[in-house]
């Protein structure tokens, strides 16, 4: 880059030198400014494309993966960790239509979950007893691309 800007300079120099300054209309310290103004502009330059490529070159932090041992017939993958969900958090709710599973909102927040990230549409209320309890329904959680841990 500064090889660009010193073989600038050395052009303009010696072009304005050449020349009489006088017969251009421009005095010393018109050229003396020009010359000022385009070494500053050079050097801020280099500065910009110096601090960009830094901003480039420096490592992204990585998500968490976890690996995830394949089901029948799939090949070994990688999942992000912020999509997999405890199984303890999985219950069963007895209603009086029978047994519901579902992930347990106050397990996974106890479990770092971030409920704010889990799909809307894949909030469920169930009574049980009298008692509403509020969750998640697994199969559509992994319909959402969410996976089961398996211990």
């Amino acid at each position: 880059m500064f090889k660009f800007v010193i073989a600038g300079v050395t052009a303009i120099a010696l072009t304005f030198s050449s020349v009489p300054a006088q017969a251009r209309g421009l005095s010393e310290d018109d050229i003396g400014k020009i010359l000022f103004g385009l070494v500053a502009a050079g050097v801020l330059h280099s500065a910009i494309n110096n601090n960009n490529s830094r901003r480039t070159t420096q490592a992204a932090p990585t998500p968490r993966t976890e690996q995830v041992r394949p089901h029948r017939g799939q090949s070994e993958r990688r999942v992000d960790a912020t999509r997999i969900l405890p199984r303890a958090c999985l219950t069963r709710v007895a209603t009086r239509y029978g047994e519901h599973r579902m992930f347990g909102r106050r397990c996974l927040q106890r479990n770092n979950v971030n409920l704010r990230n889990l799909p809307r549409e894949c909030a469920v209320r169930v009574r049980s007893n009298g008692n509403a309890r509020r969750g998640f329904d697994p199969q559509c959680m992994r319909d959402a691309g969410y996976r089961i841990r398996r211990h």
